[in-house]
Parts: structure tokens; C-alpha cells; sequence
């Protein structure tokens, strides 16, 4: 097997760094050679990950976050290379909502074995993996971005709260299969997996393997009502409010809206949008979706 480890220096505010030396052991003791990827400028890892693929390598394993793995499906989506994840970033949401362990050893014997095809999500030849959101969601990412404290996901309940002065409503449009929908939004998330903000199950019908868009548009909200709103998510009760409409199709286009749409964590691009599923566009190496 030919394959590539591919890690941001800075994925996890270092972690995943601290973790390749570990995850590189263990892939040689299985007698294997891997090339190793490890960049600090994103142009450069973008070059380096086409020429692996375009030198015919059998699997690429991504030591990382949410961010590089969007990099990396840009190259390997519809192709034949086995992508291989070790979370190592501040989310994880993707290889959380494919069952992927957080233990280094066990997530690297998972990298390694035997791959499953996943459904992708592509808008204009670009590709998303687990959650394209849009709104509020949005501008919470891009403050906790800018945080250098915490580390972990609890850098996204911080920012929420930081986020809230510019919360607004906005109309926005959807189309989805054809059928058109108006709506006063505070936030939209389209999911092919479950989770966003680092283990938010916001789109909890999500099936990366059925050919579908979970399509959840929220709103319109006032800043205390949002605090609230938050809190049924674990337990899926903000499904029965009113204020939450979920829509579900192979294909959505999105009009209006406050902000650009984000997709695992990063920018992706302005409304209005067409966003579609491509039934088994990856093949994924140890997704538990039991």
C-alpha cells in the first residue's frame, strides 16, 4: 500500500504535531512507508497533497482537524484513494459523526483497515464533508477562530456568547428539490454528517451513506431565546419548535441570508448557492455508522 500522512503543524493548536511521531510508529510497524505531508503554508499543503495523489497513492491519512480534511477532499473525492483520519483538531465533527475514535492508537488501526463509501456534498466543483452552515453559525466560527483560549471545543461556547451582539434575522430563500421555501433565518445548517461547533448534533437525521441533504433552517431568534434554543439540541427537542424547519433532498439552492456559507469550518462561498449530494464520492477508512 502506498500511502501519504498528511498533518497541519497547526491543527489542534499543535496537537496534531505532537501526535504524527506517534501515528507515523505505528503505520511503519505495520511495514509501511509513508510520505509525510507537513506544511505550514496551505498553498504548499495543497500542492504537495495533488502531487501524492497524482503520483498514484492508495490512501491518504489526515493527522488533523475539520479544516484539513476539507483540503483533502478536494483531491481525493471521486477518486479512488481511501482517505484515513486521525482527529487530531479543535472540532472533529466529521470523524465524529462517522464513529471515528479520539484514542490515537485505536483511530490509526482504523485509518489503516478496510474503507466504506461515504456520500459528499459539492457546489461549483468545490467539496464539503460534514456540515455547510450559514448565519450566526458563521459568525461564531469566525470569532473563535480569533480565540486563542480554550484549545478544545469549549472554544466554540465562548464564542457564542462573545458572537451574540451581532445576531440577526435575515430572509432568506430555499430551494430544495425544486420546492421553494421563504423563511425569517437566524441560521441554517446542510448536513451529510450530524455535527458542527465540536459535537453540536444540529442536523441529527443526517445519513452519510442515503444520498440526502438534512436541511435545518432556525429562526427568527433574539439573543435569549438563542441561549435557550442551544439547550434542547443534545436531546433533539428544538426539533418540535416552531421556530425550526427541517427539509431534507439531494439538492438545495440557497438565496439571501446575513453571511457566506462556511463548510467544515471554513470559507466556502456567497449565496446565492446550489449545494448538491454525490451519492459515494469517498471512500473512507474506519467509519462505524452502526
Amino acid at each position: 500500500m502506498r500511502l501519504a500522512l498528511l498533518v497541519n503543524p497547526a491543527a489542534g493548536r499543535g496537537d496534531a504535531l505532537k501526535h504524527l511521531a506517534a501515528v507515523e510508529r505505528q503505520v511503519r510497524s505495520e511495514g509501511l512507508d509513508p510520505e509525510i505531508i507537513c506544511q505550514s503554508d496551505p498553498d504548499d499543503t495543497r500542492a504537495a497533497v495533488a502531487r501524492a495523489v497524482g503520483a498514484g497513492i492508495d490512501r491518504l491519512i489526515v493527522v488533523g482537524g475539520d479544516g484539513l480534511i476539507n483540503m483533502a477532499l478536494q483531491h481525493v473525492a471521486q477518486t479512488s484513494v481511501v482517505l484515513g483520519i486521525v482527529p487530531a483538531g479543535t472540532g472533529n465533527d466529521f470523524a465524529r459523526g462517522l464513529g471515528i475514535s479520539t484514542d490515537l492508537a485505536a483511530a490509526t488501526s482504523a485509518a489503516l483497515g478496510e474503507a466504506q463509501p461515504i456520500d459528499a456534498m459539492r457546489s461549483s466543483g468545490r467539496w464539503a464533508a460534514s456540515i455547510i452552515t450559514q448565519g450566526f453559525s458563521v459568525t461564531t466560527n469566525q470569532v473563535a477562530n480569533r480565540l486563542p483560549w480554550p484549545r478544545d471545543g469549549r472554544r466554540y461556547v465562548v464564542a457564542t456568547g462573545l458572537a451574540l451582539p451581532a445576531l440577526k434575522t435575515v430572509p432568506l430563500e430555499l430551494d430544495v428539490d425544486g420546492v421553494r421555501h421563504e423563511l425569517e433565518n437566524t441560521f441554517l445548517a446542510i448536513g451529510n454528517t450530524r455535527f458542527f461547533g465540536s459535537g453540536t448534533p444540529i442536523c441529527p437525521a443526517a445519513d452519510p451513506t442515503n444520498g440526502l441533504l438534512d436541511i435545518v433552517a432556525i429562526g427568527p431568534l433574539t439573543r435569549r431565546e438563542l441561549i435557550t434554543f442551544y439547550d434542547s439540541v443534545p436531546d433533539q427537542s428544538f426539533l418540535t419548535n416552531h421556530r425550526t424547519k427541517v427539509f431534507s433532498g439531494s439538492e438545495v439552492t440557497v438565496k439571501g441570508g446575513a453571511t457566506g456559507l462556511w463548510a467544515d469550518g471554513e470559507q466556502f462561498g456567497s449565496a446565492p448557492m446550489t449545494i448538491s449530494v454525490v451519492k459515494q464520492a469517498l471512500h473512507v477508512a474506519g467509519a462505524n455508522l452502526d
